[in-house]
């Protein structure tokens, strides 16, 4: 029985191939009925291959969040890189064009306590900004006048007016003054009232800070690249060094992008605008150089394998 299970077990594979003659099946269906072990053996043959899932799916899920985060990256840096570009336009087209005075840009009507000032229609924007002495009783009003090429070709404007009140009743300055800002370099004129000061000779100059800020960009740069050399063999330390640093240069990127784009290096008359239009494009670069940095360590390993 034992040698006529060892032929039957050589021919069960082309029995479950279904190859084999129809006497050697007959054969085989005849031993099959009166044998348990060779039974087992031909479910056993049947049954599928049992694969390892952890092992086979592992590189593949490896694989496949490596790709997503690749995608990922990339989307990020095409979206980073076309909202730089977006901004960047933006600001060139809502950039302050100071508009020097002259008597047509601006009329003033005296209404007895109340200045009402009326602006021509090549004024898009204006602003106000006044100082009044500790007691109370000397007030000057700085006028600023611009437009812009965003507001001049695309938005349709009307005459703009401010009513500046000198006195309302309860209060009313002994000494006024309100001035026109040409913000060019030249004397601010005086339009209303005498000069506080005696004297006709002021001039509104630009803000520096911006310079200060860019300096301070710098210097992080250059700390953080020495601690670069210094951290050069901890890759952990070093990684978190480079991600930093790129923050300072994103900022220096893009302070040349918002101010060469007005025709200014480092002092302006805008400060808080300028200053924040900076920060949300630098941060918008920060993004693109983050991800541009992820796709280039990714396409330099898969070089390197």
């Amino acid at each position: 029985m034992k040698n006529e299970c060892k032929i039957i077990q050589d021919i069960l594979p082309l029995y479950v191939e279904d190859v084999a003659s129809d006497e050697t099946k007959a054969f085989v269906d005849e031993h099959l009925a009166d044998c348990e072990d060779c039974r087992n053996m031909l479910y056993c043959m049947k049954q599928p291959p049992e694969m390892s899932i952890g092992l086979s799916a592992a590189p593949l899920i490896h694989l496949k969040k490596k790709l997503l985060k690749k995608r990922i990256a990339t989307v990020l840096f095409t979206a980073a890189v076309v909202l730089t570009i977006a901004i960047t336009v933006f600001a060139f087209l809502t950039s302050p064009q100071y508009v020097p005075y002259s008597s047509d840009v601006l009329t003033l009507f005296d209404e007895g306590g109340i200045v009402l000032c009326t602006f021509d229609d090549q004024v898009t924007g204006f602003y106000v900004n006044h100082y009044i002495s500790e007691d109370g009783a000397t007030g000057v009003f700085s006028i600023t006048a611009w437009n812009t090429i965003w507001d001049l070709h695309f938005v349709k404007q009307s005459k703009q007016s401010v009513a500046i009140v000198l006195s309302d009743g309860r209060q009313s300055f002994k000494q006024a003054a309100i001035y026109y800002q040409n913000n060019d370099g030249t004397e601010d004129v005086l339009l209303f009232g005498s000069d506080p000061h005696g004297s006709n000779g002021i001039i509104t100059l630009p803000r520096l800070v911006l310079g200060y800020y860019l300096v301070a960009a710098v210097l992080a740069c250059l700390a953080l690249s020495a601690s670069l050399m210094i951290f050069s063999k901890k890759q952990r330390v070093k990684i978190w060094i480079e991600r930093i640093l790129l923050y300072p240069i994103s900022y220096i990127l893009s302070h040349f992008l918002v101010m060469c784009v007005q025709g200014l290096f480092t002092v302006t008359y805008s400060t808080e605008r300028n200053f924040l239009l900076i920060l949300l494009v630098s941060t918008i670069v920060y993004l693109a150089c983050l991800s541009g940095t992820h796709l280039y360590r990714a396409r330099k390993e898969g070089k390197s394998e």
